[in-house]
């Protein structure tokens, strides 16, 4: 009986043995980090992660939120004490920094049958860590613990993700800077924060990725945050237009207008559509807004000059042009438009004077008079144009007819030289 009552005994103790072994895999791995940050010794440091990743790989210690806090607790050495020889010889101490984190979390949430069963792999698993811990009513079987990682490690954590993503962006890596944006986004929001760079740093990434669903999501969420302010629509509207959606482009223009009535960037983006559909009084509308922001802005200017030019408002039109003039000197276009629709005046006039019969003398007479007073206006801006470039063949043809109907054939002469030259 004795003898049998013995081998009981030690079948017994053998059975335990595993177990045992395992425990202390997670004692020695706790030691061993202790060594590490005594004496910054590498081999402590591998010898420590060695022994707890055979123990979160084994089934009597997988799910103890020890293991996992140890576990993170060796990595986030690797990711922040140790020297760089040793740190570049555990490159995965980021990832498995936090991989072991939120497992300790995972685990250290009480009686949760939900949460210990969640894959922090998938975005189910994730949303139910999330929602557990910020519930205020989760209880945790070690606060310290919890609260050492969401004050200390994670932030820590999350900030080298943003770094990391931000490198793979510069390397021309949008789909890898993407997802470690998004990492620390999801970070941030464990810790019940919420993280606008990180998330104008996906927006980024996604739509150099070509995941425009991604990055327009970012982009509506940072608009709902007030991030950014107007410039959110005007991203917003070139996302869609690069999705080939012309018609939600126009419409969050004029939401970010509704939304930020004063600013000039979206009162140009809004110009521009109304200057590509032909509307012309409400381009005249957000012309004067613009302006009335930028007044020193000649561009502008010139814009609102060729609409009243359009509608045969010469005087508006000629004031636009010499004020854009006035404000860039070297204006060819604006020197060219006021003398153009000069010319073009004096030309109808011209066209006029032909059309009647010869009989009615004062009609062609006055069609005449008035054809010379336009093409005398014509005559100064189409010679500034000239001199801002030389090289314009529309501006030197024009110029010799002005000179052909004053007579003035020295001038015609050395225009029609200038036309011919190669």
């Amino acid at each position: 009986m004795k003898t049998k009552t013995i081998a009981l005994l030690g079948i017994a103790l053998m059975g335990g043995l595993p177990t045992f072994a395992q425990k202390n895999k997670v004692t020695s791995a706790y030691n061993y980090d202790r060594s590490f940050k005594r004496d910054n010794d590498c081999s402590e440091l591998k010898k420590g992660i060695a022994a707890i990743e055979e123990a979160a790989n084994n089934a009597s210690t997988n799910t103890w939120a020890k293991t996992y806090y140890y576990g993170g607790n060796l990595y986030f050495g690797a990711l922040t004490l140790a020297p760089k020889e040793c740190k570049e010889s555990i490159p995965n101490a980021l990832e498995k920094s936090m991989e072991f984190y939120l497992k300790m979390v995972k685990y250290n949430v009480e009686e949760n049958a939900k949460v210990a069963s969640a894959n922090l792999s998938t975005d189910e698993g994730k949303a139910i860590l999330k929602e557990a811990i910020l519930n205020e009513k989760t209880a945790f079987e070690d606060r310290d613990w919890q609260a050492d990682v969401m004050r200390a490690k994670l932030p820590v954590i999350s900030n080298a993700f943003i770094n990391k993503g931000v490198e793979a962006f510069q390397n021309s890596d949008p789909n890898t800077a993407l997802t470690m944006f998004e990492t620390s986004i999801y970070l941030s929001e464990l810790m019940d924060r919420t993280d606008t760079l990180a998330i104008y740093n996906s927006a980024l990434a996604a739509e150099n990725s070509q995941q425009y669903d991604k990055a327009l999501a970012s982009y509506n969420r940072l608009t709902d945050l007030k991030y950014g302010d107007a410039k959110m629509y005007t991203y917003k509207a070139a996302l869609y237009r690069k999705m080939g959606d012309s018609a939600m482009a126009v419409t969050t223009i004029q939401n970010g207008r509704k939304a930020y009535p004063e600013d000039k960037g979206l009162i140009i983006e809004e110009l521009d559509y109304y200057l590509q559909s032909g509307k012309s009084d409400e381009a005249l509308a957000n012309l004067d807004l613009a302006i009335s922001k930028d007044t020193e802005n000649a561009l502008l200017v010139f814009a609102r000059g060729t609409i009243y030019d359009k509608k045969e408002n010469l005087e508006m039109a000629a004031a636009d042009y010499k004020k854009a003039i006035e404000l860039k000197p070297d204006y060819f276009d604006a020197a060219y438009n006021l003398g153009a629709m000069y010319f073009n005046q004096a030309a109808n006039y011209n066209n006029k004077a032909n059309e009647y019969s010869y009989k009615e003398t004062t009609k062609i007479k006055e069609a005449t008079k008035k054809a010379e007073e336009f093409f005398s206006k014509a005559k100064g801006p189409l010679k500034t144009a000239h001199e801002i470039d030389p090289s314009d063949k529309g501006t030197i043809d024009s110029l010799m007819k002005i000179y052909i109907n004053e007579g003035d054939n020295e001038n015609y002469k050395i225009m029609k030289a200038k036309l011919t030259a190669e």
